[in-house]
């Protein structure tokens, strides 16, 4: 399998679990403010207790998913790790974003 192609499926395995864990990382955000703060904590959840939701509703409603990504040379580890970095990125993306609108403010 070429790397794009590859490519392509991690980001679409990530984007299948990212509805999920927005949702999850946002509700503590929204009910808890003070004591999540804001961003920081958005990031926290995000990383942590989100993503390990989002992999577990992964698991259990979609589960023959899994047999298309291996098919395409993908095992669940990947999958796993990939999506880890991903976040990553993303939370990594947000906190460069606020440091510049901090910057500009």
């Amino acid at each position: 399998m070429s790397a794009i192609r590859k490519l392509n499926n991690l980001i679409a395995f990530y984007r299948s679990t990212l509805l999920v864990n927005l949702v999850i990382s946002l509700l503590p955000v929204i009910l808890l403010p003070t004591f999540w703060g804001g961003v920081e904590g958005f990031s926290s959840v995000f990383i942590t207790f989100g993503f390990v939701t989002s992999i577990a509703v992964k698991e259990i409603n979609n589960k023959e998913t899994y047999l298309f990504y291996h098919n395409n040379g993908l095992s669940k580890m990947q999958l796993w790790i990939s999506s880890a970095l991903f976040n990553l990125l993303f939370c990594g993306i947000l906190a460069l974003v606020r440091g510049l609108i901090r910057m500009v403010l």
